[in-house]
């Protein structure tokens, strides 16, 4: 992977290195020899990480979410300026990505506003822009998967972000519901059975803010 151009390849080694670069290894690997390929590697998956995004089908888009978030992770752990600065930039830009699956623009901006790299506000503006009226409601509802999938808190205290998806999700039209329920289900099934209670209660009131 240290010499692969592969930006997939690339996240998927950033978690094991930074391991062994943190905690070293039973073979006693030279942690600074190791830190100087993290160096790299972050900074190449970073440069190229919208460009190896673009195009991918729902299987594709799932594992790039995975390797994402394990990536964050990572670099979470080398709490840098160095690598925290470019790897979140290349975040910002695939959460608002238009050529990028939704699923993994979704995983990006989640991955931001729980660093606290993201405003509540932000991200009110980047949902709304995922689910307005002419985005394609298979894509809205990928991208509010990657969002909020592993879970619900989220809209259980954020107000405006749960005005947002509650908007949508009412004006869908019965077909592109039907289409996205799916999608919905398969995401909110992911959450805690008290998150999926406290959302139902909020639901049945109507929205109004706990």
């Amino acid at each position: 992977a240290a010499v692969a151009t592969d930006v997939h390849h690339l996240l998927a080694a950033i978690p094991p290195l930074v391991q062994a670069q943190r905690y070293g290894t039973v073979r006693r690997t030279d942690a600074e020899a190791v830190g100087r390929v993290v160096d790299g590697m972050v900074a190449r998956s970073a440069a190229g990480l919208v460009v190896a995004c673009a195009s991918l089908d729902d299987e594709a888009a799932g594992e790039a979410a995975g390797s994402i978030r394990d990536a964050d992770r990572a670099v979470g752990l080398l709490a840098s300026a160095r690598h925290l600065v470019p790897w979140r930039a290349a975040l910002r830009s695939l959460s608002a990505s238009a050529t990028v699956h939704g699923l993994v623009c979704g995983r990006a901006a989640r991955l931001l506003l729980d660093a606290s790299a993201l405003t509540a506000e932000e991200a009110a503006r980047l949902v709304g822009m995922a689910l307005s009226p002419g985005e394609e409601p298979a894509r809205a509802g990928a991208w509010v998967e990657g969002f909020l999938s592993g879970s619900g808190l989220v809209l259980v205290h954020d107000d405006q972000l749960w005005g947002v998806i509650d908007r949508w999700v009412s004006l869908l039209p019965e077909d592109r519901f039907t289409e996205v329920l799916p999608l919905l289900r398969r995401t909110f099934g992911t959450f805690g059975a008290p998150e999926r209670r406290a959302l139902g209660e909020r639901a049945a009131a109507g929205g109004a803010a706990g």
